[in-house]
């Protein structure tokens, strides 16, 4: 990677870039952010082709609430299970949970979990968290909270 473009906005608007970052950076901190509101945010990273930015990579949009008396972003993510064993054409629907810092909430204004396999040929997952085997083989299968925390479980497709 030559950098990372940083793009958010509060919820409900357009995000535009907030940054140009060199590759060696690892954090950025927004500032000026208000007290309980909702903001989303997005990483692109590129590469200098011909003289021009190249978007090779682009992260999942994530949201984040900044910190209030009665909301707060997840802490973590739990799956019922670890790992999983099925057969090809065979499904199993996993359960997940967002936990919250003691006494706040959830303020739900995306997906509380939002699931995606790692490999779609092995097996795919809804957005109830059904999984569905495909063919023989091994993949991940990630529950992500809004925030960007996640859960992985390991799939074996026999």
């Amino acid at each position: 990677m030559d950098g990372y473009l940083i793009y958010g906005a509060k919820c409900g608007e357009d995000m535009v870039e907030l940054a140009d970052l060199p590759a060696n950076t690892t954090s950025y901190t927004v500032k000026g952010l208000k007290k309980g509101t909702s903001y989303k945010y997005q990483v692109k990273a590129y590469r200098m082709i011909d003289g021009k930015q190249v978007i090779v990579m682009t992260s999942k949009v994530i949201h984040s609430i900044t910190e209030s008396t009665t909301y707060a972003n997840p802490t973590k993510v739990t799956l019922d299970t670890a790992s999983l064993k099925l057969a090809v054409g065979k499904t199993k629907t996993v359960t997940g949970q967002v936990v919250l810092p003691k006494g706040k909430k959830l303020k739900e204004h995306t997906a509380v979990l939002r699931y995606e396999s790692s490999n779609k040929e092995i097996a795919t997952v809804n957005s109830k968290g059904k999984i569905t085997a495909k063919a023989k083989g091994t993949c991940y299968v990630y529950a992500y909270a809004q925030n960007g925390v996640y859960k992985r479980i390991k799939v074996t497709v026999e």
